[in-house]
């Protein structure tokens, strides 16, 4: 399909309708600026409407574009305009797989959007510009590879179980992603959230789990690595810095790692609420900061946890710098925790009942 309307299609909407399921279409170069609306229609149980340059509807299909910055799908200016819909039905195989690559993608809502059933996208090498999100997708076998976002307003990549060699500059959120999950040699910039993963209400622990690794969240970040639920995290090799928390744990989450460089600057290192454990060893623990630089947050009422912070870094420190390590909040509250501050401490050090004033003059 051509920009002047030659090729096999005369446009999008041609392209849509008249490809068999496993064809694939190609775009090419040029700015595609015409939009189509479309409606359920033909006994489709999807409800509703929606405006796009293409629906894929029901099958599988792979849409290859000449590269971004060559094959580009505009916003035309309109308000609530998807760049690729991607609509199945529930009378259709949820396995079914869908394709997109090679192309720029501008819209003023979604870049790539997943309505209804399980569809799996496969993504690359795609731009999203200045969209309201970059890809809603709903399975969690559904992939982002080498692919680039900028001034997304919302969410980068939501839903996406799969991330890896992108880069996002600028977005609320990077990637917001739950179940099963794997993130890999990806750059955040200018987040308020860099990776924000839920695991599930459900089930033991040990059912699900995220890997992050060698990706570079150091760059105007808030938030880094935001967990929770039951599941394990596991995060290796990473840089983070960021000026809220490097890694924030919530629910019954367990974070594990090593070799990863966590700076705050200003924030905090680790930060756990309600009953989320760290399991951390190898690390650096840097502060860039003094000013309101702590290490380790715990914040919760609940039974004691276990964090196993040993054979960590910490910098250069003294004896009297142990307080930039540990938050001192209310001398007089309870810390629910055990900790092991190495090579400060030579072994776990019981806490329940101890006020931080206490704790911090066991590691003297």
């Amino acid at each position: 399909m051509e920009l002047d309307g030659s090729g096999d299609y005369e446009s999008t909407w041609d392209a849509v309708w008249r490809a068999d399921a496993g064809d694939t279409i190609l775009i090419g170069a040029g700015r595609f600026d015409t939009v189509h609306h479309y409606e359920s229609h033909d006994g489709a149980d999807w409800d509703g409407s929606v405006d796009t340059h293409m629906l894929l509807h029901s099958r599988d299909l792979t849409v290859i574009g000449q590269g971004p910055g060559v094959t580009v799908l505009g916003n035309s200016g309109l308000p609530n305009i998807f760049g690729i819909a991607v609509v199945f039905d529930y009378h259709t195989d949820w396995d079914a797989i869908v394709r997109i690559e090679n192309l720029s993608i501008e819209s003023t809502d979604t870049g790539i959007a997943v309505f209804y059933n399980e569809p799996i996208i496969h993504v690359a090498n795609v731009e999203f510009l200045s969209c309201l999100w970059g890809i809603r997708a709903i399975s969690s076998e559904s992939s982002a590879t080498d692919c680039f976002a900028s001034g997304i307003t919302n969410v980068a990549f939501t839903g996406v179980g799969t991330v890896s060699g992108c880069e996002v500059n600028g977005a609320l959120v990077g990637v917001d992603t739950y179940g099963n999950s794997h993130i890999e040699s990806t750059v955040f910039r200018n987040c308020k959230t860099a990776i924000d993963y839920s695991g599930t209400t459900l089930g033991p622990p040990n059912d699900l789990e995220c890997t992050i690794v060698n990706c570079d969240l150091t760059d105007s970040i808030e938030f880094g690595i935001s967990a929770d639920h039951l599941a394990i995290c596991i995060v290796s090799g990473n840089s983070i810095t960021a000026t809220a928390a490097c890694i924030a744990g919530e629910g019954d989450i367990v974070v594990t790692g090593a070799n990863n460089v966590l700076t705050s600057d200003g924030g905090y290192i680790l930060f756990s609420r309600f009953g989320a454990r760290f399991d951390m060893q190898g690390n650096d623990f840097i502060h860039s900061r003094s000013v309101n630089a702590v290490g380790v947050y715990q914040y919760n009422d609940l039974p004691a946890i276990v964090h196993d912070l040993t054979g960590n870094w910490w910098g250069d420190y003294t004896e009297d710098d142990l307080p930039l390590h540990i938050h001192d909040g209310n001398q007089s509250s309870s810390v629910n925790s055990f900790v092991e501050f190495l090579p400060m401490a030579g072994g776990s050090v019981p806490t329940k009942g101890m006020s931080w004033g206490s704790l911090k003059a066991s590691f003297r």
